[in-house]
């Protein structure tokens, strides 16, 4: 960045990788801008599943968005106590899949239909996290999923995720079939590279 100038912009901070700018640059200049929550304090429920080949025995059931080709889990979110909840429905993103597969793809969807909302919320690749939803303290909402693996252009792994702004330990997500989840395996870390 020593030799690029960014009109409107003091980069004079640029090896901490911090630039400012003034409203109307960044207004012109940047489509969209996210913000994470600090969720240290926050509940949280997870459900992953590395190589679903269930599609057989959960066949989908929406055509023209996923159907029976594709793989169908519903799972139960409950809150403990009343809270808003952060819920993500994540598979690999395009930039992991090669080119090839990615042309190869059946034009299926991924969906999600989540019993807070009337209608279905429908993606192909990567991540698709929902707006924030009020649970009351003991609420159960349904979350069923159909899953495009039926192509090379879709890994069979997938998991939702929740945050919640109730305390720890109040958000539980259960698999309708009572799969347990399943983990990454860890990875001791190694201090072998030289920078």
């Amino acid at each position: 960045m020593d030799d690029v100038e960014v009109e409107g912009a003091d980069v004079s901070h640029h090896k901490s990788s911090i630039f400012y700018t003034d409203i109307d640059t960044y207004r012109s200049q940047f489509s969209e801008t996210w913000i994470s929550l600090d969720i240290t304090d926050w509940s949280q429920a997870k459900f992953l599943r590395l190589n679903d080949k269930s599609a057989v025995q959960n066949p989908g059931k929406w055509e023209g968005i996923c159907g029976a080709k594709c793989t169908r889990h519903t799972l139960s979110l409950k809150a403990d106590v009343a809270q808003t909840v952060f819920v993500t429905a994540h598979t690999w993103d395009d930039t992991g899949i090669p080119n090839k597969c990615l042309e190869a793809d059946n034009g299926l969807n991924h969906a999600m239909l989540v019993s807070k909302f009337e209608d279905a919320f429908v993606w192909n690749q990567g991540s698709y996290p929902l707006k924030p939803i009020r649970l009351a303290a003991g609420e159960v909402m349904t979350i069923e999923l159909e899953w495009n693996f039926n192509s090379d252009a879709h890994a069979n792994d997938w998991s939702v995720i929740a945050h919640g702004d109730g305390r720890k330990g109040t958000l539980h997500l259960k698999h309708d079939q009572d799969l347990k989840y399943d983990s990454f395996g860890f990875i001791k870390q190694r201090n072998e590279f030289a920078l």
